[in-house]
């Protein structure tokens, strides 16, 4: 009896829970070892502050594809599933101690299983809606509908996903939907004037990409080689920076300048970084992309240190725009810049929102 006691005591304290089962798109066989993630936001507060703070938990699914993961009362949670490069989605609303049902078809097969959906968009009128925005949470699909609300998209995972629709002056509807490798799917999206839970959607969609995407851009890879310095997505929010050029205050080897124009620059402080001679220079990366008129690739103007076309750092993508930076001494090798005069300059690489989407 001791025993039994302990367990219903402990599974109280659980709180409410996700319970279901990972199977195969288009099959009813269960998918054993897919790793499951449930994320969603807390508010946190202490004497100075309140602040929304990122939960994640993970589990794996067992040899019946059964899963069960908890979180907390009243949260708007996103699961995910992963089973090799396939994901599935599907978005939950916990209760008071209660378990939610949530279900999950994923694609066990190659990248040649897609799919395809069509449908309409709405207003609560009934009233087609052109011009709306489509998206498929996790891929860089997206589509515009036309002038009578119709909309299509293909080459599309298969699997139990969620189809996002914006629109200006309209909230943003989230759908959960399931699609099929053999036949397209219809979805008839109806858009409110309130917005839904969207923001939260959002947040533990990210928070969920994170890791692939990281894994995805060598980000991970070189954080473990031990060459630069690296900021994550949680480090750069926690700074608070107003401008990008201030989220590498206090990095080791970098030192941040106001100049007298009140542009914010940023320098190596380990020693002269040159080009010909003509003074220090920082080569920015954006996404893959060495940016503006470039301290790494013109010529300064002796009588200002500056580049021809001004200076970079106006150029840059705002902080809440970034996912992840890097930072690389003149002496140190980076990514994307591996020949050029941008070798002898600190190099910063700055990764953005644009590769949650795959963009």
């Amino acid at each position: 009896m001791t025993i039994l006691f302990v367990n219903y005591v402990a599974l109280a304290l659980a709180g409410p829970c996700v319970d279901g089962r990972v199977l195969e798109s288009d099959a009813d066989r269960p998918v054993a070892r897919a790793t499951i993630s449930a994320a969603w936001t807390e508010l946190r507060a202490d004497k100075k502050k309140v602040e929304q703070i990122r939960v994640a938990r993970d589990t794996t699914t067992d040899s019946t594809g059964h899963y069960h993961i908890c979180a907390i009362a009243g949260a708007s949670a996103l699961v995910q599933v992963r089973y090799g490069q396939a994901s599935a989605y599907v978005p939950v609303s916990l209760s008071e101690n209660d378990t939610t049902v949530a279900d999950l078809r994923v694609s066990t097969h190659d990248e040649t299983d897609r799919a395809i959906v069509t449908g309409r968009v709405l207003s609560e009128a009934g009233v087609p809606v052109p011009g709306a925005t489509i998206t498929m949470l996790g891929t860089s699909a997206s589509a515009r509908t036309t002038p009578d609300g119709n909309y299509g998209m293909r080459d599309l995972p298969a699997g139990s996903q969620v189809l996002i629709a914006r629109s200006i002056g309209l909230g943003a509807a989230v759908v959960a939907v399931e699609l099929s490798g053999r036949t397209p799917t219809t979805v008839t999206v109806t858009m409110q004037q309130l917005p839904p839970t969207l923001a939260v959607v959002d947040i533990v969609a990210d928070r969920l990409q994170l890791g692939t995407v990281y894994r995805m851009i060598g980000f991970t890879k070189r954080q473990r080689m031990g060459n630069g310095k690296f900021l994550t997505a949680d480090q750069i929010e926690r700074r608070g920076a107003r401008e990008t050029p201030e989220l590498f205050r206090g990095i080791p080897g970098v030192r941040v300048i106001d100049d007298q124009h009140g542009v914010l620059k940023v320098y190596s402080d380990r020693g002269a970084s040159t080009i010909y001679n003509y003074g220090e220079c920082t080569a920015y990366v954006v996404d893959g992309t060495l940016i503006g008129n470039g301290r790494s690739t013109d010529m300064i103007q002796p009588s200002t240190n500056e580049p021809f076309g001004g200076p970079d750092e106006p150029l840059l993508p705002p902080p809440q725009d970034l996912i992840a930076a890097e930072v690389y001494q003149p002496n140190e090798p980076a990514p994307f810049v591996l020949s050029g005069t941008a070798m002898r300059c600190l190099k910063i690489v700055l990764w953005t929102k644009a590769q949650l989407a795959g963009k």
